[in-house]
């Protein structure tokens, strides 16, 4: 953020225009009376703000039960009014739609997510600096599966691999066997990021991702085997309810887990805006 001085001192010469920094406060609690307050307080002209975690968790625990309350009404509306033109237009919300407002809330809290990664493995350089590759590489990875819930690359790619092996059961949606060992590798390479973060982040991050995958791909496998054999009604739906929400949970339970660090070892940070 820029803040200057509009006027003109009296020798004619301009005012020098002053630099202010933004600063952002991660915490829930401010500090005790008397701490310095250097980097959270810009100077006159600049922009402060708190984030506080766990009114913001919160918020996205919210904002996860109506999008499956939505889901769930729209299933119940499809179900009474199946050959209507409301009926079409409600796939709009659905909860096993690819381009629908719940696939849109996952790719925003990916998004999110490595956007938040992001922060961390820059505030990690100067304050640990042994995370900093960790979160960054995490980053990355949401950045990908942002575009992938976005644009459904996994269903593209079960499409191929199906063709080419004409799979069965759990395997149906045959984007499984591509990720099921991606996963693994993924484990095995940030086992070590995992148990260098300050607990229980570490604990966090690893349970978020367990509910994630269970999610995505468990509740995937057992979604595979009802379709291919075409089991639909109750047991269907009550899969698409919980295999999105434990996606979505998960995402939240990452948000929280990244916040937790950052309130941990950042928990006051200065962000600078400069002219290029």
């Amino acid at each position: 953020m820029r803040s200057g001085s509009g006027s003109t001192p009296a020798g004619g010469r301009d005012a020098t225009v002053v630099q202010a920094p933004a600063a952002v406060t991660i915490g829930d609690t401010a500090a005790p009376e008397g701490t310095p307050q250097a980097a959270s307080t810009p100077a006159a002209g600049g922009v402060s703000f708190t984030v506080a975690p766990r009114a913001l968790v919160r918020a996205l625990w919210t904002v996860v039960l109506v999008v499956l309350a939505i889901g769930i009404g729209q299933i119940a509306f499809a179900g009474l009014f199946p050959d209507t033109k409301w009926a079409k237009y409600s796939m709009l919300v659905a909860l096993d739609a690819e381009l629908s407002l719940p696939a849109w809330f996952s790719a925003m809290l990916m998004a999110a997510a490595a956007a938040l990664c992001f922060v961390a493995s820059r505030f990690a350089q100067a304050r640990d600096p042994a995370n900093r590759r960790g979160w960054l590489a995490l980053s990355l990875i949401f950045v990908y599966l942002s575009f992938d819930e976005a644009a459904s690359i996994h269903e593209r790619v079960s499409w191929e691999v199906q063709a080419a092996f004409n799979l069965r059961g759990v395997f149906y949606f045959a984007w499984v066997l591509v990720a099921a060992p991606l996963i693994v590798l993924l484990v095995v390479l940030l086992h070590r990021f995992l148990l260098r973060l300050p607990s229980p982040v570490g604990l966090r991050v690893f349970l978020a991702g367990v509910v994630f995958v269970v999610g995505a791909l468990g509740c995937e496998m057992i979604a595979s085997a009802l379709v291919e054999r075409g089991v639909g009604g109750f047991w269907y739906w009550t899969e698409v309810i919980a295999e999105e929400g434990l996606e979505m949970a998960g995402l939240v339970l990452f948000v929280a887990a990244i916040l937790d660090y950052l309130a941990r070892t950042s928990p006051t940070a200065s962000i600078t805006f400069v002219p290029r």
